[in-house]
Order: C-alpha cells, then structure tokens, then sequence
C-alpha cells in the first residue's frame, strides 16, 4: 500500500445549496445566504489545511487526506458542526473512509469515485429537519414563512419578525450592498476588476436593492435568470492518477468558470444610473466549480449565456492539457493503473475527440415579482433539456446547448408554460448563436419587418392544422418587400429539414403521430425578439 492509499479520505459537500439559498423571493437574503456559503467555503479551506492534507476545497465540497481514524472523525464531526453553526439552516456531509476500504487500485479518481458514492449513500439517508408546529403559540418568519420569528429587523424600512437564519443572510445581504463587508461575489468581482486594470466605473456600482429594482433598470420590469453546468463533471473527475492532478483540474476549474464569469460580465455590461447610483445589471448567486447560477437584467441574459457557454468550451482544452487528459499515453495508462473492472470511459470518449470540455446552459425570461422558488426550478428543468440535447447523437458532447424560456403568463412550471407551443429549443451552441444572428437581422432597420406581419404567423403555428401556418406564410411572404421577403426565406431554410428545405415552411418538423409535437424555430425567434437587439451593448 503506497503513501496515499494508507491514509485516511475525507471527503465532503454542501447539501441542498438552493434550499438554503434561495429559501425566500427576497433578494437581500438571497445575496446573503450565497456570501455565507462564500464566507465558509473561505474559512473551511484555511481551516482544513491545519488538519490534514488538502486536496481541493471550493464550491461547498472538497477532499483531504488525514493520518488517523480519530483525526478522520475529528474532521468529519468540525466540518459538520462548524457549517450548522454559520448557517443556522444549511447542512453539509461529510465521510471518512478507512485505508482497508478503499479500492486496491493506485489510481486516486478510483478512490474519489468510490468515496463520492458513499458520501451520496450518507447524504441519502439524512432526513430534512422537521418543523414543529409554530402556530398558534408563535409567530411564523415573515420572509420565510417556516421558521419560528424571533428577532425584529430594524436594519431596514420593513420592521419584518424574522428567524435567526433569514436574520443572518438579511443582514449580509444588507451589509454586502452598503459595501460595509468584503464578502461575497460583489467582492470577488470587485477584485477581479481591480486586479485586470478593468473600467473603474464597477468600482463603485453597488447591487440591485432588489429584483424589482434589476427589472426596472432597462424599463421592462422583466429579468433573466441564467443557470448552467459541466457536461460530465462526475466522470472527468475518476480519470487522474495522483491526487496532485485531481487538485490541480478541481482547482483551475473552479478559477476558470469565476474568471470566465467576471470577465463576460465586465466585458459585456456596464453599471446604469438609477437615481443617482450605479447599479449593477447583474446578481451573482452561485460559482462552484463549473455550476451558475444568476440574475440579470432581461436584455442582458441571453447575450451573457451565450458567451459563457462559448468561452468555457474554448478554454477547458488549456485545462485538460495542463492537466494531462490529453496525452497520447492516457487511455493505456488508466488501462493498467485502474486495477480491475469496467473503465470509467471508452477511448471514443468525447473530449478525448474534440479536445474540450462542454456545458448547458438554461434561461428564464420572466417579470421580475415571478416567485423564486418556481423560476429556480424552471432554470433547473431548461438546463437538463440542454444536457439532454449535448447528448444527442448529432451533438454528442462536440458542443455545448441552451434551452430559454419567457413567462408571461401564471405558469409556474416548464410543462404548464410550453402546453400546446410548438418550439424547436432546446438548442446546440452553434444553431442557438445562429437563431440570435437572425433575430438581429430581423431588428435591423434596413429590413423592415413588420411586427404584424411576424405575429400573423406565430399566432397561425399554434393551432393544430399545420396547413393554416403554412398558408399564413406564404401569404405574409407574397405581401413583404425584398430585404424582409429574403431574410424571412433564409430564416426557414436555415432551420428547416435538410432533406426538405422548401415545403413545410413554417415548420421545422411536423409531428407524425400521437403523443408526437410540431416544431417551429419561428416560435422561438418571436419568443425572444423583444429581449435580444441588434448590437451588443
């Protein structure tokens, strides 16, 4: 048993972050729950270093190595109590497995994989805190409305009863926004800003006092809400051979998508005027590892999906360079380092063949009072129809997908809010970037497109008879002038079938049986034309 194999693995991870975080519509507690988790990610990692050896700590989980079973339980027991106690309302899980019960195999991602199954195992078996019955002997928070109130917020203008945990991300949230403490992704932006010499104009911008206030700042009173994920993140993580490089890769991939982030942001954005401050366009929830989660200002969204998709796609290759996936001698090495047992990839594997990691990506476009809890969990369900879409055998993983969705309506979940639509989404990177470059040309002024015009067939698209779109085309088709009439022509034979390109305009697939749906692009290019303009901002 070499050096490695004879300690102790701890191994730990945040549970149920987005209960935590987005546990209330209120954006304050929001903004504080997420530097909270920030603020001990920070404290834990200096923490751990002093017991054992650290491999990787970010993003609410990580690993160490210890000498010990009672250093082991020691850890185990502190990781625990210490979150509990910051959190008051977060837990996280945390294992320790023996030298005897680890895999007799010399490659470390065997042992990660063996480690995260039992620590998915414990997590499994923790049940959620129960609430005991409050009413009639107390009152119920007034933000999270679950929670015993026990103190009065006066902090602010709303004298809100609040429990002890909205209290505490309350007055984070607060105190981040006042610039009154260093905590945070406002900071960390903040840093990076400093640190690349960027516009001094972020400097001073502060956060939205709240969701209405991000809606109000382009006059729409919509915002978005992007979140995105790694394509086989679980799986890349088996594949290194000395824990040196499974700390490196975990490490530059949480630094890569914080950096790619800030630098979309502070590139592709700027601070509005808002009643004499400056305003951010933008709240940053959650960056862990290669996860997003945040807000925007509903113009902004797309644009800043797009890119963040496109630029992690681009410069996962330097990693998996960096960090030797890329070698020639790779696959033979894992071959015989792994010691038994089916492979955790085959040599097809494809970012050994496009050289490149992927990503999905889900937004929603929706007024800014829709109930959190619900947009969170719409962003959840596009961003696993992107995936699925990532893994479809014309994509399979060459790049990355977004799926979108714009509420307008009481639909507080994707099926209620897609009934009896025929979209074409979810979209591979490549055909989503080109659907937006039409949208542009269609807002140009040169073209002219009539919004009537556009409407007319939109409307058409959604009634059972494929015909009655058809016909509503091409009767908008024979009454446009030149430019539009060729850019509406372009558009259909862009997304049309490859093997039948001029006759079912303006579908894109029609259904072919029971429980089948029609598609139309269309749809989705007017589903999106009043949130993308012509010209980045």
């Amino acid at each position: 048993m070499n050096y490695e194999n004879s300690k102790w693995l701890v191994v730990f991870d945040t549970d149920r972050i987005k209960n935590f975080v987005f546990a209330t519509n209120t954006l304050k507690e929001i903004r504080g729950a997420s530097a909270l988790l920030v603020e001990q990610d920070k404290i834990r990692k200096e923490e751990l270093k002093k017991q054992g050896e650290l491999i990787y700590s970010a993003g609410g989980g990580g690993t160490l190595l210890v000498d010990s079973k009672q250093k082991a339980q020691e850890v185990v027991a502190q990781i625990e109590r210490d979150f509990r106690f910051a959190t008051i309302t977060g837990s996280i899980t945390a294992i320790a497995v023996p030298p005897d019960k680890r895999p007799n195999s010399r490659w470390f991602g065997r042992h990660m994989d063996m480690a995260g199954q039992l620590l998915q195992k414990k997590k499994s078996s923790k049940g959620e805190l129960s609430l005991l019955p409050v009413e009639p002997y107390m009152r119920l928070c007034d933000s999270c409305g679950t929670r015993p109130a026990e103190r009065r917020f006066d902090k602010d203008q709303s004298g809100d009863l609040l429990c002890s945990s909205c209290y505490k991300k309350r007055d984070m949230g607060i105190k981040i926004r006042k610039a009154t403490s260093e905590k945070g992704f406002v900071w960390k932006f903040k840093e990076y800003i400093r640190k690349n010499n960027l516009s001094s104009d972020w400097l001073d911008a502060i956060p939205p006092e709240d969701l209405n206030k991000l809606g109000e700042l382009d006059g729409s009173g919509y915002i978005g809400f992007i979140t995105a994920d790694g394509n086989h993140m679980g799986k890349m993580l088996q594949l290194f051979e000395k824990k040196e490089d499974y700390s490196n890769f975990s490490n530059k991939l949480a630094n890569l998508m914080q950096e790619i982030v800030f630098d979309v942001l502070a590139r592709n954005t700027r601070p509005m005027e808002k009643a004499g401050e400056k305003i951010l366009p933008f709240e940053i929830v959650l960056i862990g590892g290669d996860d997003l989660m945040m807000f925007t200002s509903v113009k902004l969204a797309i644009r800043l999906a797009i890119e963040i998709v496109e630029r992690f796609e681009k410069e996962s290759h330097a990693i998996l360079k960096e960090t030797g996936l890329l070698e020639n001698d790779f696959f033979e090495r894992l071959k015989k380092g792994w010691g038994g047992g089916k492979l955790p990839i085959t040599p097809d594997e494809p970012f050994l063949k496009y050289k490149k990691l992927s990503m999905a990506a889900g937004v929603v476009l929706c007024h800014s009072n829709f109930p959190v809890p619900a947009l969170v969990e719409i962003g959840e369900a596009l961003q696993k129809s992107a995936k699925k879409k990532c893994a479809e055998a014309e994509v399979n993983y060459s790049e990355g997908a977004l799926d979108f969705q714009v509420i307008t309506g009481s639909a507080v979940d994707l099926e209620t809010a897609r009934a009896a639509v025929p979209y074409n989404r979810p979209y591979s990177l490549s055909e989503f970037k080109n659907l937006i470059g039409f949208i542009e040309k269609f807002h140009q002024k040169d073209i002219h497109f009539p919004k009537t015009q556009m409407q007319t067939i939109y409307d058409a698209c959604h009634f059972p008879n494929v015909s009655r779109a058809t016909l509503a085309t091409l009767h908008t088709l024979g009454r446009l002038k030149r430019p539009a009439r060729k850019l509406l022509k372009e558009f259909f034979i862009s997304f049309s079938a490859p093997d039948n390109k001029y006759l079912l305009w303006p579908w894109t697939y029609i259904a072919k049986g029971s429980g089948d749906q029609n598609k139309t692009a269309f749809v989705d290019l007017v589903d999106l034309f009043d949130f993308v303009s012509n010209k980045k901002r």
